[in-house]
């Protein structure tokens, strides 16, 4: 092989290099969206939203959770399972109960982004949402 041949099979070899890694670094990014998609998509709902909201403030049960949304236990446990499997929450056992709690950091942020100044509250038995400035200022 004489030297034009060589620099010319290194210089293939290094565009071919090149190449793979950029499909690799693309693949990689893609995962990337993909994962916040699924996030996204898992908060996608406002009954959704509105219990990771409420689980920011206070974790909770399936009970309070049904209670606060005026929503039948099978429906309330069917968003549950969604925002689990999307790994927002968790779901960890006190006695007979099953508390949950909001565990993805980026939900949070994105969850005080959308409602920065809301707060959701338990008024005689009924959950009731505030502006938090409210909160802070009343009794």
């Amino acid at each position: 092989m004489n030297l034009a041949a060589a620099e010319t099979a290194d210089t293939n070899l290094f565009i071919q290099i090149k190449t793979i890694n950029k499909v690799i670094n693309y693949m990689k990014n893609n995962s990337k969206f993909i994962q916040k998609s699924e996030l996204l998509k898992a908060l996608a709902h406002p009954t959704r939203l509105y219990i990771v909201k409420g689980l920011m403030e206070k974790e909770s049960n399936v009970t309070n959770i049904q209670e606060c949304l005026d929503l039948p236990q099978s429906t309330v446990s069917q968003h549950l399972f969604k925002l689990k499997a999307a790994g927002i929450i968790k779901g960890e056992r006190k006695g007979l109960e099953i508390s949950y709690q909001v565990i993805n950091e980026d939900v949070r942020k994105i969850i005080k982004t959308l409602f920065p100044r809301i707060c959701m509250i338990k008024k005689e038995g009924r959950c009731l949402t505030y502006p938090l400035f409210y909160i802070l200022t009343y009794p």
